[in-house]
Protein backbone atom coordinates (compact mmCIF):
# COMPACT_ATOMS: atom_id res chain seq x y z
CA UNK A 1 0.00 0.00 0.00
CA UNK A 2 2.77 2.37 0.85
CA UNK A 3 4.29 1.89 -2.71
CA UNK A 4 1.04 2.97 -4.11
CA UNK A 5 0.50 5.69 -2.31
CA UNK A 6 4.09 6.72 -3.16
CA UNK A 7 3.43 6.42 -7.11
CA UNK A 8 0.67 8.37 -6.80
CA UNK A 9 1.46 11.11 -4.68
CA UNK A 10 4.68 11.51 -5.79
CA UNK A 11 4.28 11.40 -9.45
CA UNK A 12 0.54 12.64 -9.93
CA UNK A 13 0.22 15.89 -12.41
CA UNK A 14 0.57 18.87 -10.40
CA UNK A 15 0.80 22.33 -11.39
CA UNK A 16 0.77 25.70 -9.43
CA UNK A 17 -1.43 28.88 -10.20
CA UNK A 18 -0.19 32.29 -9.25
CA UNK A 19 3.13 32.88 -7.21
CA UNK A 20 4.45 31.96 -4.02
CA UNK A 21 7.41 31.97 -1.59
CA UNK A 22 8.20 29.38 0.89
CA UNK A 23 10.74 29.91 3.88
CA UNK A 24 12.77 27.72 6.43
CA UNK A 25 14.46 29.33 9.41
CA UNK A 26 15.83 27.96 12.51
CA UNK A 27 15.29 30.91 14.74
CA UNK A 28 18.45 29.75 17.02
CA UNK A 29 15.44 30.25 20.06
CA UNK A 30 17.45 29.89 23.08
CA UNK A 31 20.82 31.89 22.01
CA UNK A 32 18.26 34.79 20.76
CA UNK A 33 16.22 34.43 24.01
CA UNK A 34 19.49 34.52 26.37
CA UNK A 35 20.69 37.66 24.71
CA UNK A 36 17.36 39.58 24.20
CA UNK A 37 17.73 39.48 20.29
CA UNK A 38 13.40 39.25 19.75
CA UNK A 39 13.56 42.52 17.83
CA UNK A 40 15.99 41.52 15.02
CA UNK A 41 14.89 38.20 14.54
CA UNK A 42 11.32 39.58 14.23
CA UNK A 43 13.12 42.35 11.68
CA UNK A 44 14.18 39.90 9.59
CA UNK A 45 11.67 37.81 9.26
CA UNK A 46 9.44 41.10 8.93
CA UNK A 47 11.71 41.66 5.46
CA UNK A 48 10.87 38.38 4.03
CA UNK A 49 7.70 37.97 1.27
CA UNK A 50 6.59 34.67 2.27
CA UNK A 51 2.86 32.71 2.42
CA UNK A 52 4.25 29.58 3.80
CA UNK A 53 7.06 29.00 6.64
CA UNK A 54 8.76 26.20 8.40
CA UNK A 55 10.30 27.18 11.63
CA UNK A 56 12.88 25.05 13.79
CA UNK A 57 14.20 25.74 17.33
CA UNK A 58 10.89 27.99 17.59
CA UNK A 59 8.95 26.82 20.88
CA UNK A 60 6.17 29.94 20.64
CA UNK A 61 4.98 30.42 17.17
CA UNK A 62 2.22 32.04 18.31
CA UNK A 63 4.46 34.50 19.83
CA UNK A 64 6.18 35.37 16.44
CA UNK A 65 3.26 35.26 14.13
CA UNK A 66 2.25 38.26 16.98
CA UNK A 67 5.43 40.06 17.03
CA UNK A 68 6.04 40.18 13.16
CA UNK A 69 3.59 42.95 11.70
CA UNK A 70 3.55 41.46 8.21
CA UNK A 71 2.09 37.91 10.08
CA UNK A 72 0.13 39.11 12.79
CA UNK A 73 -3.58 38.41 12.36
CA UNK A 74 -3.11 37.35 8.96
CA UNK A 75 -1.00 33.66 9.70
CA UNK A 76 -2.14 30.46 10.83
CA UNK A 77 -0.22 27.65 12.83
CA UNK A 78 -0.16 24.17 13.57
CA UNK A 79 2.56 23.37 16.18
CA UNK A 80 1.61 19.91 17.83
CA UNK A 81 1.70 19.51 21.68
CA UNK A 82 1.52 16.37 21.84
CA UNK A 83 4.92 15.15 21.07
CA UNK A 84 6.67 13.41 24.12
CA UNK A 85 9.84 14.66 25.44
CA UNK A 86 11.52 18.24 25.83
CA UNK A 87 9.81 20.97 24.30
CA UNK A 88 12.58 22.67 22.35
CA UNK A 89 13.01 20.86 19.36
CA UNK A 90 9.61 21.52 17.60
CA UNK A 91 9.04 22.25 14.40
CA UNK A 92 5.97 24.28 13.76
CA UNK A 93 4.42 25.98 10.35
CA UNK A 94 2.68 28.85 9.22
CA UNK A 95 1.15 29.66 6.43
CA UNK A 96 -0.65 33.11 5.07
CA UNK A 97 -4.72 32.55 5.97
CA UNK A 98 -5.50 34.49 2.80
CA UNK A 99 -4.65 32.36 0.58
CA UNK A 100 -4.47 29.06 2.05
CA UNK A 101 -7.10 26.85 4.08
CA UNK A 102 -5.97 23.88 6.31
CA UNK A 103 -7.43 20.70 5.33
CA UNK A 104 -5.56 17.97 7.27
CA UNK A 105 -2.19 18.58 9.84
CA UNK A 106 -0.34 15.53 11.58
CA UNK A 107 3.28 14.76 12.83
CA UNK A 108 5.51 11.76 12.86
CA UNK A 109 8.79 10.41 15.10
CA UNK A 110 11.49 10.83 12.40
CA UNK A 111 14.18 9.80 15.27
CA UNK A 112 15.74 10.63 18.44
CA UNK A 113 19.10 12.43 20.04
CA UNK A 114 20.06 13.88 23.12
CA UNK A 115 17.79 16.62 23.10
CA UNK A 116 14.27 13.99 22.43
CA UNK A 117 12.38 13.67 20.15
CA UNK A 118 12.78 14.76 16.42
CA UNK A 119 9.68 14.87 14.35
CA UNK A 120 8.35 15.70 10.54
CA UNK A 121 5.19 18.01 11.10
CA UNK A 122 2.95 18.47 8.27
CA UNK A 123 -0.08 20.43 6.84
CA UNK A 124 -2.52 19.88 4.14
CA UNK A 125 -3.69 23.19 2.42
CA UNK A 126 -6.48 24.16 0.20
CA UNK A 127 -5.08 27.18 -2.12
CA UNK A 128 -8.21 29.66 -1.78
CA UNK A 129 -7.12 31.73 -5.00
CA UNK A 130 -7.23 28.41 -6.85
CA UNK A 131 -10.27 26.09 -6.74
CA UNK A 132 -9.50 22.71 -6.34
CA UNK A 133 -5.39 22.69 -5.62
CA UNK A 134 -3.79 21.39 -2.84
CA UNK A 135 0.02 22.11 -0.82
CA UNK A 136 1.12 19.55 1.25
CA UNK A 137 3.70 21.61 3.56
CA UNK A 138 5.98 19.69 5.31
CA UNK A 139 8.77 20.43 7.94
CA UNK A 140 11.38 18.99 9.88
CA UNK A 141 14.38 19.53 12.43
CA UNK A 142 16.54 16.64 12.30
CA UNK A 143 18.45 14.22 14.78
CA UNK A 144 22.01 15.58 15.66
CA UNK A 145 24.34 12.83 14.34
CA UNK A 146 22.44 10.72 12.11
CA UNK A 147 22.23 11.00 8.39
CA UNK A 148 22.08 7.40 7.74
CA UNK A 149 19.77 6.44 4.87
CA UNK A 150 17.19 5.18 8.04
CA UNK A 151 16.74 8.21 8.61
CA UNK A 152 15.90 9.66 4.74
CA UNK A 153 13.49 6.60 4.69
CA UNK A 154 11.83 8.42 8.23
CA UNK A 155 11.70 11.37 6.24
CA UNK A 156 10.29 10.11 2.77
CA UNK A 157 7.78 7.98 5.10
CA UNK A 158 6.76 11.19 6.68
CA UNK A 159 5.55 12.38 3.28
CA UNK A 160 4.55 9.38 1.35
CA UNK A 161 2.12 8.02 4.10
CA UNK A 162 -0.24 10.97 4.00
CA UNK A 163 0.33 13.12 1.05
CA UNK A 164 -2.82 12.81 -1.49
CA UNK A 165 -2.58 12.55 -4.80
CA UNK A 166 -2.64 16.07 -6.85
CA UNK A 167 -0.71 17.69 -3.74
CA UNK A 168 2.39 20.16 -4.60
CA UNK A 169 4.99 19.03 -2.03
CA UNK A 170 6.94 21.58 -0.60
CA UNK A 171 9.20 20.15 2.44
CA UNK A 172 11.36 22.61 4.84
CA UNK A 173 13.53 21.94 7.59
CA UNK A 174 16.91 21.67 8.88
CA UNK A 175 17.88 18.43 8.19
CA UNK A 176 20.96 18.50 10.24
CA UNK A 177 22.40 16.47 7.02
CA UNK A 178 23.88 17.72 3.90
CA UNK A 179 22.79 17.16 0.55
CA UNK A 180 25.08 13.93 -0.51
CA UNK A 181 24.66 12.05 2.75
CA UNK A 182 23.29 9.07 2.75
CA UNK A 183 19.95 10.59 4.40
CA UNK A 184 18.97 13.50 2.20
CA UNK A 185 19.90 10.86 -0.85
CA UNK A 186 16.90 9.28 -0.01
CA UNK A 187 15.35 12.64 -0.68
CA UNK A 188 17.15 14.21 -3.51
CA UNK A 189 16.04 13.54 -6.89
CA UNK A 190 19.42 13.83 -8.22
CA UNK A 191 21.11 11.24 -6.28
CA UNK A 192 18.14 9.05 -7.27
CA UNK A 193 15.89 10.02 -4.36
CA UNK A 194 12.22 10.96 -4.38
CA UNK A 195 12.14 15.03 -4.30
CA UNK A 196 13.58 17.73 -6.29
CA UNK A 197 15.77 19.55 -4.24
CA UNK A 198 15.00 23.27 -5.28
CA UNK A 199 16.57 25.32 -2.30
CA UNK A 200 20.37 24.47 -0.60
CA UNK A 201 21.43 26.51 2.36
CA UNK A 202 23.70 23.15 3.53
CA UNK A 203 21.52 21.27 5.90
CA UNK A 204 18.67 23.89 5.57
CA UNK A 205 16.86 22.60 2.79
CA UNK A 206 13.55 22.85 0.70
CA UNK A 207 12.34 19.79 -1.54
CA UNK A 208 9.46 19.52 -3.91
CA UNK A 209 7.56 17.15 -5.95
CA UNK A 210 8.19 18.87 -8.99
CA UNK A 211 4.75 20.13 -9.22
CA UNK A 212 6.03 23.50 -10.03
CA UNK A 213 8.44 25.90 -12.28
CA UNK A 214 11.02 26.89 -9.55
CA UNK A 215 11.58 31.23 -10.09
CA UNK A 216 14.39 31.04 -7.35
CA UNK A 217 16.09 30.32 -4.55
CA UNK A 218 18.24 32.41 -1.99
CA UNK A 219 19.76 32.26 1.30
CA UNK A 220 18.94 35.31 3.47
CA UNK A 221 21.59 36.18 6.39
CA UNK A 222 20.07 34.54 9.04
CA UNK A 223 21.48 37.03 11.93
CA UNK A 224 20.41 36.60 15.18
CA UNK A 225 20.06 33.23 14.20
CA UNK A 226 23.15 30.86 13.48
CA UNK A 227 21.45 29.44 10.45
CA UNK A 228 20.44 31.39 7.41
CA UNK A 229 17.01 32.20 6.14
CA UNK A 230 16.51 29.99 3.04
CA UNK A 231 13.40 30.81 0.58
CA UNK A 232 12.09 29.09 -2.56
CA UNK A 233 9.84 31.53 -4.98
CA UNK A 234 7.21 29.30 -7.40
CA UNK A 235 5.16 30.51 -10.06
CA UNK A 236 2.71 28.56 -12.31
CA UNK A 237 -0.27 27.07 -11.20
CA UNK A 238 -1.44 25.02 -8.35
CA UNK A 239 -4.18 22.76 -9.59
CA UNK A 240 -3.84 19.24 -10.78
CA UNK A 241 -3.12 19.55 -14.56
CA UNK A 242 -5.91 17.52 -16.17
CA UNK A 243 -4.60 15.47 -19.15
CA UNK A 244 -6.64 15.95 -22.52
CA UNK A 245 -8.85 13.26 -23.15
CA UNK A 246 -8.10 9.83 -24.58
CA UNK A 247 -8.22 10.05 -28.68
CA UNK A 248 -10.28 8.10 -30.32
CA UNK A 249 -8.89 4.64 -31.00
CA UNK A 250 -7.22 4.87 -34.73
CA UNK A 251 -9.15 3.02 -37.43
CA UNK A 252 -6.91 -0.36 -38.27
CA UNK A 253 -4.92 -0.46 -40.46
CA UNK A 254 -4.98 -1.56 -43.72
CA UNK A 255 -3.13 -5.08 -44.48
CA UNK A 256 0.09 -4.72 -45.79
CA UNK A 257 1.02 -5.36 -49.49
CA UNK A 258 2.17 -9.23 -50.07
CA UNK A 259 5.93 -8.80 -50.37
CA UNK A 260 7.19 -8.40 -54.12
CA UNK A 261 7.24 -11.87 -55.94
CA UNK A 262 5.74 -13.39 -52.96
CA UNK A 263 9.34 -13.55 -50.31
CA UNK A 264 10.22 -11.90 -47.50
CA UNK A 265 13.47 -12.22 -48.90
CA UNK A 266 12.64 -9.97 -51.88
CA UNK A 267 12.93 -6.82 -50.22
CA UNK A 268 12.90 -3.01 -50.56
CA UNK A 269 16.82 -3.44 -50.60
CA UNK A 270 17.31 -6.36 -52.74
CA UNK A 271 14.66 -4.62 -55.50
CA UNK A 272 16.59 -1.43 -55.38
CA UNK A 273 19.97 -3.03 -56.16
CA UNK A 274 21.37 -2.26 -59.55
CA UNK A 275 21.56 -4.70 -62.13
CA UNK A 276 23.60 -3.69 -65.34
CA UNK A 277 21.86 -0.43 -66.41
CA UNK A 278 18.16 -0.98 -64.69
CA UNK A 279 17.59 -2.07 -60.96
CA UNK A 280 15.98 -5.28 -59.70
CA UNK A 281 12.29 -4.07 -59.49
CA UNK A 282 12.19 -2.50 -63.27
CA UNK A 283 13.85 -5.43 -64.93
CA UNK A 284 10.73 -7.45 -62.98
CA UNK A 285 8.49 -5.03 -63.68
CA UNK A 286 9.56 -4.98 -67.47
CA UNK A 287 9.34 -8.53 -68.34
CA UNK A 288 5.60 -9.07 -66.38
CA UNK A 289 4.57 -6.02 -68.95
CA UNK A 290 6.06 -6.48 -71.98
CA UNK A 291 7.05 -10.55 -72.43
CA UNK A 292 3.81 -11.97 -73.29
CA UNK A 293 2.63 -14.90 -71.27
CA UNK A 294 4.53 -13.88 -68.29
CA UNK A 295 3.52 -13.11 -64.52
CA UNK A 296 5.07 -11.24 -61.93
CA UNK A 297 6.16 -14.47 -60.25
CA UNK A 298 7.60 -16.26 -63.93
CA UNK A 299 8.80 -12.48 -64.54
CA UNK A 300 10.98 -12.68 -61.04
CA UNK A 301 12.12 -16.16 -61.68
CA UNK A 302 13.50 -15.12 -64.77
CA UNK A 303 15.41 -11.92 -63.94
CA UNK A 304 16.65 -13.41 -60.75
CA UNK A 305 17.82 -16.38 -62.64
CA UNK A 306 19.50 -13.73 -65.27
CA UNK A 307 21.42 -11.80 -62.21
CA UNK A 308 21.58 -13.83 -59.16
CA UNK A 309 24.17 -12.14 -57.56
CA UNK A 310 21.45 -9.03 -57.44
CA UNK A 311 18.37 -10.50 -58.00
CA UNK A 312 18.41 -13.89 -56.79
CA UNK A 313 16.71 -13.67 -53.40
CA UNK A 314 13.34 -12.53 -55.24
CA UNK A 315 13.25 -16.18 -57.29
CA UNK A 316 9.98 -18.03 -56.37
CA UNK A 317 11.68 -21.04 -56.92
CA UNK A 318 15.10 -20.68 -55.84
CA UNK A 319 18.21 -20.91 -57.76
CA UNK A 320 19.93 -23.79 -59.15
CA UNK A 321 23.18 -24.31 -57.32
CA UNK A 322 26.21 -23.07 -58.15
CA UNK A 323 28.39 -26.14 -59.42
CA UNK A 324 31.35 -26.78 -56.93
CA UNK A 325 34.43 -25.04 -57.08
CA UNK A 326 37.44 -26.90 -58.19
CA UNK A 327 38.95 -28.78 -55.60
CA UNK A 328 41.90 -27.42 -53.82
CA UNK A 329 45.59 -28.57 -53.46
CA UNK A 330 45.85 -29.15 -49.65
CA UNK A 331 48.32 -26.31 -47.91
CA UNK A 332 51.57 -27.48 -49.28
CA UNK A 333 51.49 -29.34 -51.92
CA UNK A 334 52.70 -29.01 -54.90
CA UNK A 335 52.56 -29.90 -58.99
CA UNK A 336 55.51 -31.18 -61.32
CA UNK A 337 55.13 -29.46 -64.56
CA UNK A 338 57.61 -29.37 -67.21
CA UNK A 339 57.97 -26.71 -69.56
CA UNK A 340 60.38 -26.13 -73.28
CA UNK A 341 61.28 -23.53 -75.47
CA UNK A 342 62.70 -24.63 -78.21
CA UNK A 343 63.92 -22.55 -81.19
CA UNK A 344 63.91 -25.21 -84.07
CA UNK A 345 66.46 -23.16 -86.69
CA UNK A 346 64.39 -24.44 -89.70
CA UNK A 347 65.60 -23.38 -92.98
CA UNK A 348 69.42 -24.91 -91.69
CA UNK A 349 68.41 -28.28 -90.30
CA UNK A 350 65.81 -28.34 -93.64
CA UNK A 351 68.95 -27.16 -95.81
CA UNK A 352 71.10 -29.92 -94.08
CA UNK A 353 68.26 -32.63 -93.74
CA UNK A 354 68.42 -32.94 -89.60
CA UNK A 355 64.77 -33.66 -89.43
CA UNK A 356 65.91 -36.77 -87.23
CA UNK A 357 68.37 -35.43 -85.02
CA UNK A 358 65.96 -32.91 -84.09
CA UNK A 359 62.77 -35.08 -84.03
CA UNK A 360 65.24 -37.21 -81.37
CA UNK A 361 66.75 -34.15 -79.45
CA UNK A 362 63.01 -33.03 -78.65
CA UNK A 363 62.00 -37.00 -78.26
CA UNK A 364 64.70 -36.83 -75.42
CA UNK A 365 62.60 -34.95 -72.90
CA UNK A 366 59.80 -35.36 -70.72
CA UNK A 367 57.37 -32.15 -70.90
CA UNK A 368 53.92 -31.20 -70.27
CA UNK A 369 53.91 -27.80 -72.53
CA UNK A 370 56.39 -26.46 -75.25
CA UNK A 371 56.87 -23.32 -77.52
CA UNK A 372 58.86 -23.59 -80.97
CA UNK A 373 60.13 -20.74 -82.79
CA UNK A 374 61.01 -20.17 -86.18
CA UNK A 375 58.86 -23.37 -87.30
CA UNK A 376 57.01 -23.98 -90.42
CA UNK A 377 53.46 -25.57 -90.73
CA UNK A 378 55.22 -28.39 -92.75
CA UNK A 379 56.93 -29.14 -89.40
CA UNK A 380 53.48 -30.02 -87.19
CA UNK A 381 52.08 -31.64 -90.66
CA UNK A 382 54.91 -33.44 -91.86
CA UNK A 383 54.45 -37.22 -92.49
CA UNK A 384 57.72 -37.39 -90.77
CA UNK A 385 56.60 -36.42 -87.51
CA UNK A 386 56.48 -38.90 -85.03
CA UNK A 387 53.94 -37.84 -82.36
CA UNK A 388 55.39 -37.69 -78.71
CA UNK A 389 53.50 -39.35 -75.72
CA UNK A 390 52.94 -36.04 -74.10
CA UNK A 391 51.04 -36.64 -70.83
CA UNK A 392 47.70 -33.96 -70.87
CA UNK A 393 48.52 -31.76 -68.01
CA UNK A 394 46.59 -32.18 -64.80
CA UNK A 395 43.53 -30.18 -63.91
CA UNK A 396 45.15 -27.75 -60.78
Amino acid sequence: MRSLRLMIALHASVAVLGNFEVVSYNLYWWNVGQNNRWQALYDNIEAQNFDLIGFQECENVDQVVASVPRMNGRFDTYAPTEIPGPGDNPAPVAWDSQRFDKLDAGWMEIGSDQYGKRVTVWVRLRDLQNAGSTVFFANTHGPLGDCSRARGDDWQRAVTNNIVAGDMLLYTGDFNCGAGSAAINVLDDARGGAFKLVANGGIDLIFTNGGAELASWRSVGGYPSDHPLITASFEGPTVPSLSPPPSPPSPPSPPPPPPKCGLSSCTGTVLATSAESSTCANRIDWVAANMAGYTELEACQLVAEEYPAECGPCAPQGLAPSPPPSPSLPAGASVALEVVTYNLYWWNVAQNNRWQALYDNIEAHNFELIGFQVNSEDYVSSESWVPLPITPCPAI
